[in-house]
């Protein structure tokens, strides 16, 4: 029974070592703060630059990269391997390409693009990445008056990303919803709705949920998603829009969703749907 406790006494060191070694080691989601973050070049403003700024406890060195990455349509993005029919990489340069971040320390990093001479009409994507450069997990044999202890060592590392979007010569876009549709779940009412997008560019914008009485004089903002994104060449999203409000206490009327795009430099893409109201 004295040996069973000692040994779960061991591992209850060794917990609460190994959370603090994670604390202590780990950078945490948030440290890293990035602004602006998104990037859009084009002819008109062919460098940008942007700040970093290390809200960590400790001083981190991170190495920044340039990777292509894709869309699903549930707005997930993921890594592409090989080269992207669309990539931005060959065209960006960086300076500097790796740094070293003290607390509380903020520094300006310059992204740039060098059109070619035959540079077609289009948009360009690829994501810049900060990624920490810290060492490996490792593995200590410590030696005490009880005996030998195994010390596990674990590094979180929290890799952050932003878009870059290259713009050049003529663009366009257009949008619409469709399929939208209202469900009710575990007390909760979410709109479903699909974003279709057309053109050589991306958007971006604000999709809004509100509820419009029948007579019209009343509307309730339902819920919002901000800066919801369809990358080109993607033609479509699903999205799922959690409502903030129980529609079957507001009454008579109908649900219109409605996105629109921020940026209206190249012409804004909006769309509108509208669902019947349960009420």
């Amino acid at each position: 029974m004295t040996k069973f406790c000692i040994s779960a006494l061991r591992l209850s060191t060794m917990a609460l070592l190994l959370a603090a070694t994670l604390l202590s080691f780990g950078q945490r989601p948030g440290d890293l703060v990035i602004s602006p973050t998104r990037v859009l070049l084009d002819e008109h403003g062919k460098s940008s630059d942007l700040t970093l700024l290390n809200r960590g406890l400790r001083p981190v060195r991170y190495r920044l990269s340039l990777v292509d990455m894709d869309m699903s349509e549930e707005g997930i993005l993921h890594r592409v391997d090989g080269n992207s029919p669309v990539s931005a990489t060959n065209i960006l340069r960086l300076s500097p390409r790796e740094i070293v971040l003290a607390p509380g320390v903020s520094q300006r990093i310059r992204i740039a693009v060098f059109f070619q001479p035959d540079q077609k009409d289009g948009e360009l994507r690829s994501h810049l990445v900060f990624e920490p450069i810290t060492a490996n997990a490792r593995n200590q044999t410590l030696n005490s008056e009880s005996g030998p202890q195994l010390r596990i060592s674990f590094e979180f590392r929290s890799v952050v990303s932003i878009p870059v979007l290259v713009r050049h010569g003529r663009l366009g876009a257009a949008t619409t919803l469709s399929e939208a549709s209202l469900t009710h779940e575990s007390g909760t009412w979410t709109a479903k709705v699909k974003l279709n997008r057309s053109g050589n560019r991306s958007v971006r914008g604000n999709l809004t949920a509100t509820f419009v009485s029948l007579d019209g004089a009343r509307r309730v903002e339902l819920g919002q998603i901000a800066g919801l994104a369809v990358y080109f060449p993607n033609t479509d999203r699903t999205i799922d829009l959690k409502l903030e409000k129980d529609l079957s206490t507001l009454g008579k009327g109908r649900v219109e969703i409605q996105f629109s795009e921020l940026d209206k430099s190249r012409g804004s893409a909006e769309a509108k749907a509208e669902i019947a109201a349960p009420g």
